[in-house]
Parts: C-alpha cells; structure tokens; sequence
C-alpha cells in the first residue's frame, strides 16, 4: 500500500467513479483502474461494486474511506509542521469567492495582505457556490468562500459569519437610507437578482413563493457589481448581504435599508477538502480575512447604531407612488 493507491481510492469515492477520478488526478482510467486493484489485494477486501453506471463503496470500502482521509491528512500536517518549524510563510494559495464578498473584501483585505506577505501568491477565483464547490472538491482549488454549501463527501465547512441581507435602491426609489424596511405587504419590488441555482436565489426564490417578498418584475444578472450601477442609475433593487455593499454604507447615490421582514439572511462558510488541512499561508489568509469580516460586522453595528436603528423602532417606509 502507498500514498498514490490512497488517494486514487478517495478520489473514486468520492467521484463514483474511476474516469471521473481519472480526470480529477490527471491520470488515466486503466491506470486507476491498476492502482485499485494492486490496493485491494493488499488489503484482502473489495472496496467497490463495479457496474456499468460507475462504482458503490461496499462496507470494506465505506471503513476505509475514513481512516485513507485521516492517512492523507496527517501526512499534509506533518508537512505542514515541519515548514512551520522552519519558520516559512510562503508558497502559494488557490482559493476562490463568491461575488457578493469579493466586492466588500477586495479594498481593504488584499492589499493588507499582499503589504504584509509578499512572497505568498495569491490565484483567485470568483464565481457562484456550486462552482466553487465543485473546484475544491476536485482539488482544482485549496479552499472556497460560499454561502450554504452542499453537503458532500470528503468537504469541511467552517461558518465564517452570519451576514444580514440588506434592500439596495437608487435615489429614484426615494427610501431614507438606514431606516428599517418591512418588505411584507409592501409595494411589489422591481428585483436584480442572481439566475436560478444561486444560493443566494435560493434563499430570495423561497420569500418570493411563499407571497412574503412581494415582486412586480424580475430581472436576471449574475453580477454584483453590475447590479448595483443598474441600481444607481434606475428604480430598480437588489437584495444582498451586508459585506457586498459596505464600502457603500453612506453612498450619496445609493440607499441601504436593513430588512427586518421577511428575515433573510446569509452564512459565509470557509469549505476545504478533509484530507488536505490548510497550509500555513492559506491559514495566515483566512485568519486576515475573518479579521475583515469583524471589521465589517463592526461597521454594521455602528451603523446601526449611529442612525438609532433598533427591531423596536423600525417600521416600513413609505414606497412611492
């Protein structure tokens, strides 16, 4: 047995699979295929079912799955211990991040991190959850920043911060900035909002069914920044967490209303592979940016406070006619 024929067999686990573990490890089919075999007969034990829509892990292979991530995962600490014994905080880190929390993270968390760790590189991906998801489970990227990941074999997730999700409108829809909205009942929304599929679509899609997010039309745009330059200019809205507008809080153009009915809001989750723990630069990374998202949480209180913003007190503004 060795680490190769280890992480061939969680790759096919966890892909159902051995072209698509193949792919996953840039390797050939007939070649996993080998790795799998000269496994089992070390281990005396049938690890898969083998049919013609891919592969089941038998009891065998549900126990061994265990104990192969927790082999690869030591093996990653050990590696890791050892760089940190040396002292060195370097090398390079693939991740990837949502949109709505690329846009409040990019002014202040990169260039503070770049300032402070200039031999670390940094390679970004920016897209929705599913996508991100999909990377790290590959192993396509180390880890990912989303919103309500799926439960998936051989992921750990880790809550970054809960966000409140905020109503964002130009100054053609004529709300008073930072006053407390009750969207129940209220006058139908021209919405932006993500396509079907986006977590945080989902969590709108659910409001809207259930006639507590009430709708006159819907457009479609998968993207943040451009959403809100629509918004500016229009008297159309969006609705998105906190982070994704926060450099935005006193915006001349723009108004943000805390949304107090219906309750929507949204997790940030750190996800990575199980059998590979975070490096020492990528931990440095998340430590900075959860640093980041106490600043802005920070800024959301104070907001909140600053304009005498309670649930007591709030009430729905009047919409124009």
């Amino acid at each position: 047995m060795n680490l190769k024929q280890i992480q061939s067999f969680v790759a096919v686990f966890e892909e159902g699979g051995f072209s698509r573990a193949a792919q996953r490890l840039h390797a050939t089919q007939p070649g996993i295929s080998a790795q799998m075999k000269q496994l089992e007969n070390s281990l005396g034990d049938v690890l898969f079912e083998r049919s013609v829509s891919g592969v089941t892990p038998t009891p065998a292979g549900r126990l061994f799955y265990q104990h192969a991530l927790a082999i690869l995962r030591r093996v990653q600490v050990a590696q890791e211990e050892l760089r940190e014994m040396r002292g060195e905080i370097s090398g390079s880190i693939k991740f990837g991040i949502i949109p709505s929390a690329l846009r409040g993270l990019s002014p202040t968390l990169f260039p503070r991190f770049a300032a402070t760790y200039p031999q670390i590189k940094i390679t970004l991906k920016e897209a929705y959850s599913d996508s991100l998801t999909t990377w790290v489970r590959t192993g396509e990227l180390d880890f990912a920043v989303v919103i309500e990941p799926p439960h998936q074999e051989g992921l750990m997730t880790e809550r970054l911060t809960k966000e409140s999700m905020v109503l964002i409108s130009g100054r053609a829809m004529g709300l008073s900035s930072w006053r407390p909205i009750n969207l129940v009942g209220a006058q139908p929304l021209k919405l932006i909002a993500p396509s079907e599929g986006n977590s945080l679509r989902i969590n709108l899609d659910r409001r809207i069914r259930s006639g507590e997010l009430p709708i006159a039309n819907l457009l479609e745009m998968d993207s943040v920044h451009g959403s809100i330059e629509f918004i500016r200019n229009s008297d159309w809205t969006t609705i998105l967490p906190y982070t994704a507008v926060s450099a935005d809080a006193d915006a001349p153009d723009l108004c943000l209303n805390p949304i107090t009915a219906p309750e929507i809001s949204a997790d940030f989750f750190l996800i990575h592979q199980v059998q590979s723990p975070l490096s020492i630069a990528a931990r440095t990374f998340v430590e900075i940016m959860g640093e980041e998202f106490d600043l802005i949480n920070d800024s959301w209180r104070a907001n909140l406070s600053r304009h005498h913003l309670t649930k007591k007190n709030s009430d729905r503004p009047d919409f124009p006619d």
